[in-house]
């Protein structure tokens, strides 16, 4: 992997660290608005949608495009969001405005990384991504947590941009931060090559663009390994994300941590995905990925148990094995389903499909968890719910590889 691919993962880096930080910054601008905490899922909802009504569209754009010139434009949107919330403007808007933007992101990011990696190193690429992400997380809750604080809130800075901005909210300072690293990452996406695979054939109109998006999903969940990828890593998307705002919650009312606290105390999960990562990518091979899906198992079985759990390092221990166990799982399957994906469609189109299964997920729990949060049910059932939900899952997805172990 030549030093470009480095450059991919600061660049993507920098990016994760602002779409983490940015939700925590939303959460409590709704949290100063006296926002039921049902509402907090509704964001996760919000920033998602966009991974689903416009999947059709971003995969066939990274494709006939240099992703280049597409993640720079992903970028100035999220940009563009920032600067508006600065402004006023309403944070489920901007959070919309930055779920363009993600989703438009992700397929020339992973698209990119396939084309300047052969086979061979596709698993170590995909855990150096992950650990990007992952490290995205950590750096993010963190950044998020310190932007949130009350002592950052009411340093001298933040109030000496309140007054220069004429506005009364006390996170204008922390937004602008958000704003500068985005600009950082804009200039760091000019080094980046230009596309080694351009896409010739070119879709004009809409219906076209559903067509062959269709034709696509259709493709790859047709195909046995893509079939049995798609559903590992679309039920870990919709489970992972939800439950990384139960926790935030969870924290809160069974730990009795603020929410600049709590954000601190997600770090440790997202410490456990990038010990895992790294154990992946030293030794797990694409063609191992089926064996590995019993690993579900232990994944609800610790998350039951976490719902019982009242001490801090308890929680914290349990947080740290989840995440391990997740990356040791997600890896290997993302780099088969990517593999798929290109030999199956192009590289842009399978990103978008995966994206679409994931996020599509990720939109259904949250929206779920929001409804049963406001029905009352207590955080702790849920937590052991969602362990059971992988159980169950993992149970038939384990029957339908079976028959499908991978030749790679």
């Amino acid at each position: 992997m030549n030093h470009q691919f480095f450059i991919l993962l600061l660049t993507q880096f920098i990016v994760g660290i602002c779409d983490n930080a940015l939700i925590l910054v939303v959460i409590a601008l709704l949290q100063e608005q006296s926002y039921p905490p049902w509402w907090i899922p509704i964001l996760k909802a919000v920033f998602t949608v966009s991974f689903v009504l416009f999947a059709p569209f971003v995969g066939h754009t990274s494709d006939i495009r240099p992703k280049r010139r597409v993640m720079m434009g992903a970028t100035l949107l999220k940009w563009g969001a920032c600067v508006l919330l600065l402004f006023g403007l309403h944070p489920f808007l901007c959070l919309l405005l930055a779920g363009i933007g993600a989703c438009i992101y992700s397929p020339a990011k992973y698209g990119l990384a396939t084309e300047m990696v052969e086979l061979g190193h596709l698993v170590k690429a995909n855990a150096w991504l992950e650990v990007s992400t992952v490290l995205a997380s950590i750096f993010g809750f963190l950044l998020g947590g310190l932007l949130v604080s009350e002592a950052f809130r009411q340093s001298t800075w933040a109030e000496g941009l309140s007054k220069l901005l004429q506005e009364s909210g006390s996170l204008n300072l922390s937004i602008l931060i958000l704003i500068g690293l985005l600009t950082l990452a804009s200039v760091l996406t000019r080094f980046l090559p230009v596309s080694g695979f351009i896409k010739t054939q070119r879709v004009d109109h809409l219906i076209e663009h559903l067509r062959e998006f269709v034709r696509s999903l259709g493709q790859l969940w047709l195909d046995p390994m893509g079939r049995v990828s798609l559903c590992v890593t679309t039920l870990f998307w919709g489970v992972g994300s939800t439950m990384q705002l139960l926790v935030l919650v969870w924290a809160q009312e069974q730990l009795g941590f603020t929410l600049s606290q709590s954000s601190y105390f997600q770090v440790t999960g997202a410490v456990g995905m990038v010990l895992g990562a790294v154990l992946a990518a030293s030794f797990i091979k694409v063609k191992d990925a089926i064996k590995l899906t019993k690993l579900g198992f232990i994944i609800g079985l610790m998350m039951v148990v976490m719902g019982w759990v009242q001490e801090p390092w308890g929680a914290s221990a349990l947080m740290v094995g989840i995440g391990m166990v997740c990356a040791l799982l997600i890896v290997p399957f993302n780099a088969l389903l990517q593999h798929r994906g290109k030999e199956i469609l192009f590289p842009g189109q399978s990103i978008a499909v995966q994206n679409f299964c994931e996020n599509l997920s990720v939109l259904l729990m949250a929206l779920g968890y929001s409804a049963l949060l406001a029905y009352g049910v207590s955080l702790n059932f849920l937590m052991v719910l969602f362990g059971l939900l992988i159980i169950v899952v993992i149970y038939f997805i384990m029957n339908l590889s079976r028959s499908h172990q991978t030749s790679l």
